[in-house]
């Protein structure tokens, strides 16, 4: 198994100065000893806040948004991958996320979140 960490884009960790997702799964690897790969996958496209926006519009802004760095291929054929992302709202970032990393060759992803939004719709 290798954790792998939501990438932000360069510009928005300058100015934030960190990674949520990568703080997150630092801390599950020194916990269980599994593997991270900080940069299996990078954000190649800018992506604005995609608060208020509906689960389309959201899928539609972080489509193609990630890629894959040289070299990835082999540290994720093959393996189950654990991806953190720090919130789940609609699954769109996590989504564009897995099918890059099935597309590497993992043989399974599985999302770890720190929170899941949930819609007003589903507490009915």
């Amino acid at each position: 198994m290798v954790i792998v960490p939501v990438p932000l884009h360069a510009a928005r960790l300058w100015r934030r100065g960190f990674n949520q997702s990568v703080l997150i799964g630092s801390e599950l690897s020194k916990y269980t000893g599994i593997e991270m790969s900080y940069n299996a996958i990078y954000r190649c496209k800018i992506t604005p806040p995609l608060k208020g926006m509906t689960a389309k519009q959201r899928q539609r802004i972080v489509d193609k948004a990630f890629a894959l760095r040289a070299g990835a291929r082999s540290t994720l054929s093959g393996k189950s991958i654990l991806l953190v992302d720090d919130v789940y709202t609609s699954g769109s970032t996590s989504n564009a996320c897995a099918r890059l990393l099935k597309q590497a060759g993992a043989e399974q992803v599985l999302v770890f979140c720190w929170a899941r939004v949930i819609n007003e719709l589903e507490t009915g």
